[in-house]
């Protein structure tokens, strides 16, 4: 500027130029801050969603925790059922095993039951030959 008033230019020209220069750089500081505020509405806007999103995902931990948790008080008791369970199964075994040798040994009785009654039959069978062979026969009977 001092070279330019030297050179001769007017002082309201320089006042003007000064006033160009200083409206410029206004704007420069104004276009700065307006993109300064939009940048950090940009981050801000970035934060939420972050903030969202950890929400979220901690939400959904603690659900799958929760769901985990339950799971396994429920494999728990299963496993508590299926070892109830086994040893009904074989106190069944155990059971089936008694009353199969009780069957095996009732079907002996009753076999010899059914052969006893056969032989008592047979005996009466016999008599009733020898009977109607001496009634049949005439004379004395005894």
């Amino acid at each position: 500027m001092l070279l330019q008033l030297k050179a001769g230019s007017n002082a309201d020209t320089l006042i003007n130029m000064i006033r160009d220069v200083s409206k410029g750089l206004k704007r420069q500081v104004k276009d700065a801050k307006d993109s300064a505020e939009e940048k950090h509405d940009e981050c801000d806007a970035d934060v939420r969603d972050l903030s969202r999103g950890i929400f979220e995902a901690q939400a959904r931990w603690a659900k799958a925790d929760g769901a985990s948790a339950a799971d396994a008080t429920t494999l728990g008791n299963r496993k508590a059922e299926w070892k109830t369970k086994t040893a009904e199964l074989a106190a069944r075994n155990q059971m089936l095993g008694v009353l199969k040798e009780q069957r095996l040994a009732e079907m002996e009785k009753y076999d010899g039951l059914t052969a006893e009654y056969r032989s008592v039959f047979d005996a009466l069978d016999q008599c009733r030959v020898v009977i109607n062979e001496r009634l049949l026969a005439g004379g004395e009977f005894l």
